[in-house]
């Protein structure tokens, strides 16, 4: 990146450039005039007044193009580096991080620090990083987390104090087909965190550490939740869908708070596929449902977030009008009803809906809606089960769980069936789950299937 790979040595005081105006810089109106230049003040004196410090500011902004039209949205609660290029020891002129920041709800940061001397240099660092999320590059092979300078792509912002007080402010709107991306993923995954915080059990103590999200050129074998490094694998013509961010993001809070059968499949809602061919089961379809219910339910809790899409590079989540009329025409003689992905997410999503929401119907045995809080909170609480605990949670495990909470059992079983849902009145023992593969055992030898 500009300036920030090169190392100068340069002898102090004498500084190239120093003696142009800098860009955005604007002078302390209220400083001492007579406290310039010199930090350390007078000789053999007290010392004089400390000079002001240099504020770093900026709103930072990335194009959203996931609708129509494209959206300005904020770089919120991203960690920012602070760098400058000054002297150091032995006066020798070098580029070092100063402070790491994070921007607010409205993409802006604002600190200061000790002014120094007249010519001190600043860039700034953005990553796409925040409370819930870490996402690295979108190349073949990621090594660190992405991070970008104003400027950029072209060329980096870089910006010069002169004087006491004056504000540095690197404000850049990101709009290049680049950088975006990775903000995108980042805060969406904010706000599936955010919509899980905000529902977790009071009783679980177990919390929910920030996202690895990996976006991806590479189409094969499409998006999906890798288990075995904990990351979100994005395709790259999905890092704008939201729906299909989320829907893997719910398969990390499953895994991190709930319990996370390893079922490789491609499934389309109704059909699930894996190496021996059909394999529906109830484990899947909670597994599946649930993701698939998770992404439309914080689509729906704040609208003005502006979360879009349901599908793109190689993956997909259900969107709201086939959740509101489910129906599988392709499933084989003999499939449980409660093996079936979109019965499950259809129900879970009746629960929540209401007939005024975009999409969503009236419907006559629905009596239910904004039951997301609960939903949650038993896949956090009584569908967290220890590995070898137990079954795996399934919508039969979800009822029972429902009943003992006190809910409203008859209006659930009312959803279920409309849903599609036929409860097993003796539920079969938990299938086996498929080997995890070497991968995952490798990281996680206690996932069933590794013994």
């Amino acid at each position: 990146m500009s300036g920030l790979a090169a190392i100068a040595l340069v002898v102090t005081g004498l500084v190239a450039g120093a003696d142009l105006a800098p860009a955005s810089a604007v002078p302390c109106e209220d400083c001492d005039p007579n406290t310039g230049g010199d930090p350390g003040g007078g000789g053999g004196g007290g010392g004089g007044p400390t000079p002001a410090p240099s504020r770093v500011t900026g709103r930072f902004t990335y194009a959203d193009t996931s609708g129509a039209p494209t959206v300005q949205r904020p770089i919120a609660f991203a960690k920012v580096e602070v760098w400058r290029f000054a002297p150091r020891a032995l006066g020798v002129w070098t580029w070092a991080p100063e402070a790491t920041v994070t921007t607010d709800a409205n993409g802006v940061v604002d600190t200061t620090l000790p002014f120094g001397q007249s010519g001190i240099l600043y860039e700034l660092r953005l990553f796409a990083t925040n409370y819930a999320a870490v996402v690295h590059p979108n190349v073949l092979v990621p090594s660190a987390p992405f991070v970008v300078e104003p400027g950029e792509p072209g060329p980096a912002t870089q910006l010069t104090a002169t004087a006491p007080g004056q504000t540095l402010d690197f404000s850049w709107d990101f709009t290049d087909a680049w950088a975006p991306q990775h903000f995108n993923l980042a805060e969406t995954v904010r706000r599936g965190f955010d919509f899980a915080v905000a529902r977790r059990d009071p009783a679980e103590t177990d919390t929910i550490p920030a996202a690895r999200v990996r976006p991806t050129a590479v189409m094969v074998p499409g998006t999906f939740y890798n288990p075995s490094d904990d990351s979100l694998v994005i395709v790259s013509g999905g890092v704008f869908a939201d729906g299909l961010i989320l829907h893997e993001y719910a398969h990390f809070l499953e895994e991190q708070v709930g319990s996370f059968p390893w079922l490789p499949t491609t499934h389309d809602g109704c059909v699930a596929n894996g190496l021996t061919g059909f394999v529906n089961s109830p484990e899947h379809a909670w597994m599946e449902g649930f993701a698939s219910w998770f992404a439309q339910a914080v689509m729906l809790d704040d609208p003005s977030a502006g979360l879009v899409g349901n599908s793109g590079g190689g993956g997909g989540t259900i969107g709201p009008l086939t959740l509101e009329t489910p129906s599988c025409t392709t499933l084989p003689a003999g499939a449980r009803s409660d093996a079936v992905e979109l019965f499950v997410a259809g129900a879970l999503y009746d629960l929540t809906d209401r007939p005024s929401d975009p999409g969503s119907r009236t419907e006559p045995a629905d009596a239910l809606s904004r039951m997301d809080v609960p939903i949650f909170q038993i896949m956090d609480r009584e569908l967290d089960v220890p590995p070898g605990a137990g079954a795996w949670p399934d919508i039969n495990g979800f009822r029972n769980a429902w009943r003992a909470r006190g809910l409203p059992t008859a209006e659930l079983d009312a959803v279920l069936a409309a849903a599609g849902v036929t409860l097993s009145t003796t539920p079969d023992a938990p299938e086996p789950a498929p080997s995890p593969g070497p991968r995952v055992c490798l990281r996680k030898p206690w996932t069933p299937g590794c013994e």
